[in-house]
């Protein structure tokens, strides 16, 4: 396009066929514009508008962005430790009962020898009665 020989700015005249920024007259066919400078201006002004609107929105969008991330990784560390604290319980128990069943085995053992006692005494006592 051409520009302004006052502002030097792109030229688009107006239908009153003055420069939209500076109005400097421009009487030529090259400038044609089919609009008024008023119109030029509010074309402007709302192109601006729905720029800084977008603008606007890409912040917000990144804002909610970020605090769903910031979400999402506080229920992860929520769920990790809870699957931490899961893991350490059933770690316990897990001992607990490998105890429990140490502690039976032991009682189980001293029941067996305790009965094998009992039995090489009452088998004595019986040779002892038949060798009477």
């Amino acid at each position: 396009m051409l520009k302004c020989p006052n502002c030097g700015l792109t030229a688009e005249i107006t239908k009153d066929w003055a420069c939209r920024w500076c109005d400097y007259p421009l009487i030529s066919i090259f400038y044609a514009l089919e609009r008024t400078k008023r119109e030029a201006k509010e074309a402007e002004r709302t192109r601006k508008e729905a720029g800084k609107a977008e603008k606007r929105a890409e912040k917000e969008a990144r804002n909610l962005a970020k605090e769903k991330v910031k979400r999402e990784a506080e229920e992860s560390r929520k769920a990790r430790k809870e699957a931490e604290k899961a893991e350490k319980e059933a770690g316990k128990l897990a001992k607990e009962k490998v105890k429990r069943e140490a502690e039976e085995s032991r009682k189980a053992r001293k029941e067996a020898e305790r009965a094998e006692k009992e039995a090489g005494k009452l088998a004595k006592e019986k040779v002892k009665r038949e060798a009477e």
